[in-house]
């Protein structure tokens, strides 16, 4: 994606025709146990920086965003227990091509939009991002973190997300 010709501006439009009308979070489950799964892992936001879910800290999420209107993540948190199945979540913390500031190693393809303060962006995108998928999910039994190979995060954002992790931690 760093290599892209488009700005954001006319990338992120893309967002307005996703609506996976067809998109049925039991069915996905049921298929997932009859295969013998016993927990799912689900892209809740990737380095685009598009949340697949209800988010407060940016409207670039498939409720605000979208035609679908619709919070997959809560479908699938939902859908989850009913089928015997883990709910977990992947989410891109610190690489996010959406969102002044979200850190990249590689340059970014659209320098106006994207450039900006990593430490402004775990406090107002990651950080909260994080609370909301930890306090509106349910028990969430894997939260795996990715970036792309960036890593300028403090030690008292380190402790943030530890701590948002303990404090909003349901019993699985």
């Amino acid at each position: 994606m760093s290599n892209h010709t488009k700005s954001f501006a006319e990338y992120s439009k893309f967002a307005a025709q996703f609506n996976p009308v067809k998109f049925n979070a039991d069915e996905w489950m049921a298929l997932a146990h009859e295969a013998g799964m016993k927990y799912t892992v689900f892209t809740t936001k990737h380095h685009d920086g598009f949340a697949m879910f209800k988010s407060a800290a940016s409207p670039y999420n498939i409720m605000d965003a979208t035609p679908f209107k619709r919070d997959i993540v809560k479908e699938l948190a939902e859908a989850c227990p009913r089928h015997d199945i883990r709910f977990g979540t992947y989410y891109s913390f610190l690489t996010d091509w959406g969102h002044k500031g979200g850190g990249s190693r590689k340059p970014h393809w659209d320098p106006s939009h994207q450039d900006g303060d990593i430490h402004e962006y775990i406090k107002t995108v990651a950080l909260p991002q994080l609370k909301e998928i930890l306090s509106n999910y349910g028990p969430i039994s894997v939260m795996w973190f990715d970036n792309d190979g960036f890593r300028t995060i403090t030690p008292e954002e380190v402790a943030q997300v530890v701590e948002c992790s303990k404090r909003n931690r349901k019993s699985l």
